[in-house]
């Protein structure tokens, strides 16, 4: 089960303002809620003042003009040292933060390589090759799906990568399935399919109604985002995506899903 102390210190959500925005927010509310560990229950009262948007630990930095300048970065920096008034952690969304300016992401870097142990930050994207790479190497990246793109993948390897998402424990069976991915040469469309069942997974779990990518299998990945806390989706998003990296940049491709499948299976 993910827990709160397991979230990431800075996030870049990479898409549509209005998508990353609700995605920031339910981060914001995973890391304060009152009922629920790596998940949130949006009754309890932080979750509630943080949809309502006046919950004292939340900051949002919006650009003034054309660019996020470094004074607003300083301000929420300074902020960020001190400790949280209502909740566990301070939260801090930065909008259009690819416009911060050279000399805000270079403050910001400091902060982000050593961070405070009760902040968050979590920065907003539509393109993210204008932060600097240091910046984002030290975030966990969270990219939107395109809502219609779907993966052209036999339904028998469908079925077996389902397995493996429904089926948390380790069993033969899954070595098996393993051993036949090893043997697979597409292994990038594998992935993609992975990738699109936990966006899925995600999308139901915030009853967004965004559609889904894989809308055939609707009931199921309902179903089987009940398994998974938000967190925790989050999580292996952003290893499949850093999976994915690692065999375009000539990885060792069994090595990689190996690693990515041991980490489904915890």
């Amino acid at each position: 089960m993910t827990c709160t102390r397991d979230l990431f210190h800075a996030y870049i959500l990479v898409g549509p303002v209005k998508e990353t925005k609700r995605e920031a927010i339910n981060i914001a509310k995973i890391a304060n809620c009152l009922q629920r560990n790596g998940d949130f229950c949006n009754t309890c009262k932080n979750c509630k003042k943080i949809d309502r948007g006046v919950f004292a630990d939340l900051r949002e930095v919006k650009p003034e003009g054309s660019s996020v300048k470094i004074e607003n970065i300083r301000e929420i920096i300074f902020d960020s040292y001190l400790t949280p008034v209502e909740g566990r952690k301070k939260i801090y969304i930065v909008y259009d933060a690819d416009k911060m300016t050279l000399e805000a992401q270079n403050s910001l870097l400091k902060t982000l390589e050593e961070p405070p142990s009760e902040s968050i930050f979590l920065l907003l994207s539509q393109n993210i090759k204008n932060l600097i790479p240091t910046v984002v190497s030290r975030c966990s990246v969270i990219e939107k799906i395109k809502p219609y793109e779907k993966c052209d993948i036999s339904q028998e390897w469908a079925e077996k990568l389902i397995y493996l998402v429904k089926e948390r424990s380790f069993s033969l069976e899954k070595i098996d399935i393993y051993n036949q991915i090893c043997a697979y040469e597409d292994k990038e469309t594998l992935l993609e399919f992975l990738l699109t069942l936990y966006r899925d997974m995600l999308v139901a779990k915030t009853n967004s109604k965004v559609k889904f990518i894989n809308e055939n299998y609707r009931n199921l990945i309902i179903n089987l985002s009940d398994l998974y806390s938000f967190g925790e989706l989050i999580g292996i998003i952003d290893r499949i995506n850093k999976t994915m990296e690692y065999i375009k940049s000539r990885g060792n491709e069994n090595l990689g899903f190996f690693n990515l499948l041991l980490a489904l299976w915890r």
